[in-house]
């Protein structure tokens, strides 16, 4: 049994610059006159379609203006100056991480007048040199993922932009840009996911990040990435969604089922298979009757995910010993062409007639005396359930046992509570809170493989509790403050199935002299061509 506390960490950013908005977008341009001249303090509005936030600020001498830390989602932005008509340009959709340049020309004519363009193409990310691929809120919204014995996860999306590529393996040998595996990153509203442990990293990142219906946007970096990415050679971000002005909420069900499923070629019936990925979404502005109106300033967004399954054990054949040679009689252990294989008195090994070579004598007719037995092995042969013997007619010695019972679960619950708040113009303020857990159990307490205690499966269990604090604050066209805290507490506990028990006191029964505590564990026995016993 195994109890590990797999990380408690906590970190900190705090930047002063426009380049450090992980999570966020920056629009910038440049006004000019139809003359081509530039259009010095010209104020320059951004509305986010959504929630009707509105941030400001006005052109330098030379024309130009920035806007950093705006949240991604769709914009109208607004342009106006004495002496020219307002221009109005809609549509500008801003991605996580991106610089986009929208620059706009001023038509002159009164301020009260209006020129609105409404068929201009999205803006184009031209400030930057990185390589990203990005999924949008409608592809990650639409794109049919796969519900292949776990919960729908990141992973699913960032496989389908080219940088990425996985295979099997402890970490999934997920890689990025042609990187190592276990050399990228993830980051959830700018701050990191991944755990501290490499070899467990792509096994623990779905239990860390929001579930997939939670996700706004979501992209893949390979190169160009700004300083915030450290040196990871690829990484993967994604923005969770926040409440808008509206009241949207969503709820799903994913099914798969054996009943659809084709039998195997060599098994007698189709093994059981049933999974169930479900969940929802609810989000919208905070709204206390006659007390509170959140609208265009305060916001909520809630999500759940969770995943039932019950895979059935596949029919196999193992190997065990004949019920004669738990007495030492080992007369019926033979080769393929029926020939007794010996065994060898490992108390008669002596030098041979060439004085180079070891010899040993066989057992007279493969029969190992009881008082040979030591005792330990004799209490570990009196754990032997009835139902341990051979139940395969014809069989002999080798693949004699037959199992189709047991099965496997793993259930997952994953969900997130996400707040914003927006003070003025120059302030947001957001918190996410996310809680995550997945087991692996037995179906019905029966696990797959040979009877108990012999069974050599395991359960295990993992869990996160993650907080993350943002404050963004506009001082400026050049300079943004951002606070970011994040607490992230990975939780596990392992153990095989027959020590899950801490009481049996396994060495103890076994007669394990001089053995380290706590004595949680039933020790594994392997033996040559047999099924190992225990784990």
């Amino acid at each position: 049994m195994l109890r590990q506390l797999f990380i408690c960490s906590c970190s900190l950013i705090f930047t002063v610059s426009l380049e450090g908005q992980v999570n966020r977008a920056t629009l910038t341009g440049v006004i000019t006159d139809p003359s081509g001249s530039a259009v010095p303090a010209a104020k320059i509005s951004c509305i986010q379609t959504a929630t009707n936030l509105v941030f400001s600020t006005t052109t330098t001498s030379t024309g130009n203006y920035t806007l950093p830390a705006l949240d991604i989602g769709s914009y109208r932005v607004e342009a106006e100056a004495a002496g020219f008509k307002r221009t109005v340009q809609d549509g500008i959709v801003l991605a996580s991480g991106a610089t986009v340049r929208l620059d706009l020309t001023l038509e002159i004519g009164a301020v009260s007048d209006a020129v609105e363009v409404t068929s201009r193409a999205s803006a184009l990310d031209t400030e930057s040199t990185r390589v990203a691929t990005t999924l949008t809120t409608k592809l990650v919204e639409d794109l049919p993922l796969v519900v292949s014995g776990q919960i729908r996860n990141v992973f699913n999306l960032a496989l389908i932009a080219p940088e990425t590529k996985s295979g099997a393996g402890s970490n999934g040998q997920f890689r990025i840009g042609g990187g190592q595996t276990a050399s990228w990153d993830m980051n959830m509203d700018g701050l990191s996911v991944t755990s501290a442990s490499t070899n467990y990293q792509y096994e623990r990142a779905p239990i860390s990040s929001a579930p997939v219906d939670a996700i706004q946007e979501f992209s893949v970096e390979s190169t160009g990435m700004k300083a915030e990415f450290g040196r990871s050679m690829g990484t993967i971000n994604f923005t969770t969604k926040s409440g808008t002005n509206q009241l949207h909420g969503n709820a799903f069900e994913f099914l798969r089922n054996n009943a659809t499923d084709a039998r195997g070629f060599f098994a007698q019936s189709t093994p059981v298979l049933k999974q169930h990925d479900f969940g929802g979404t609810f989000g919208g502005p905070v709204f206390i009757p006659k007390i509170y109106d959140g609208r265009n300033k305060t916001f909520f967004f809630i999500s759940y995910e969770g995943f039932r399954n019950r895979a059935g054990n596949n029919p196999s054949y193992t190997t065990i010993p004949l019920p004669a040679m738990y007495n030492g009689d080992f007369s019926g252990w033979t080769n393929s062409r029926g020939a007794m294989i010996p065994i060898y008195d490992p108390a008669s090994t002596r030098l041979g007639a060439d004085g180079v070579t070891y010899v040993r004598d066989a057992f007279a007719g493969n029969q190992i005396p009881v008082s040979r037995f030591s005792q330990v092995a004799k209490n570990y042969i009196a754990l032997r359930p009835p139902s341990m013997v051979p139940n395969v007619a014809g069989a002999g010695p080798t693949l004699n046992f037959f199992t189709s019972q047991g099965g496997n679960i793993t259930p997952w619950n994953k969900g997130t509570i996400r707040g914003d708040h927006q003070i003025g113009s120059n302030n947001h303020l957001s918190f996410l809170f996310l809680k995550g857990e997945k087991d692996d159990d037995l179906a019905n307490g029966q696990p797959p493989g040979l009877p108990l205690s012999f069974n050599g499966n395991s359960i295990w269990t993992r869990q996160n509790t993650s907080y993350r604090l943002s404050w963004d604050r506009t001082i400026s066209s050049r300079i943004v403050n951002s606070l970011r805290g994040s607490f992230q507490r990975e939780h596990g506990f392992i153990a095989n199935v027959n020590s899950v028990d801490a009481s049996q006191q396994w060495n103890a029964k076994l007669g394990i002299k001089n053995t380290p505590g706590p004595d949680h564990a039933l020790p594994a026995m392997a033996m040559t061509q047999y099924t190992t016993w225990s784990g």
